[in-house]
């Protein structure tokens, strides 16, 4: 999925440059015959690379709705994933909330070790599936 969603990102960048260069060339033709410029929605100078790119406010502003959109999916795609690891049983998935506390609490895994632990079993289970 993570590629997928690189690439549509990848793809949508390009078409938001493309827009951009056909709004200058626009406004270049516009010049040369002697109209007005259309309106220019650039953004702020500190976003020089997005600018190189010819992509205005409104481009912008369909980029971040795009990234929103692939963080939500990545969300329910990882929530998705914890439970499919949950039910079956694999551990540090399976734990039970009572279990989970602060760090150094007695008795109790810490969110950030139960963390690491999970990310250390999937790399097991990652591992198994290659043998």
């Amino acid at each position: 999925h993570e590629r997928q969603w690189w690439a549509g990102r990848e793809n949508l960048l390009a078409r938001l440059a493309s827009r951009g260069e056909n709004k200058r060339k626009l406004a270049s033709v516009l010049a040369s015959v002697g109209g007005t410029e259309p309106p220019h929605n650039s953004v702020d100078l500190d976003r020089g690379e997005r600018e190189e790119e010819g992509i205005d406010a409104e481009a912008e502003k369909e980029l971040k709705l795009y990234d929103r959109k692939v963080h939500k999916a990545y969300g329910e795609m990882v929530a998705a994933t914890r439970a499919e690891l949950k039910g079956m049983g694999i551990p540090f998935f399976a734990i039970a909330g009572e279990r989970v506390g602060k760090e150094g609490e007695e008795g109790k895994v810490g969110e950030e070790d139960l963390e690491r632990l999970r990310g250390r079993m999937v790399g097991f289970l990652e591992d198994m599936v290659r043998e």
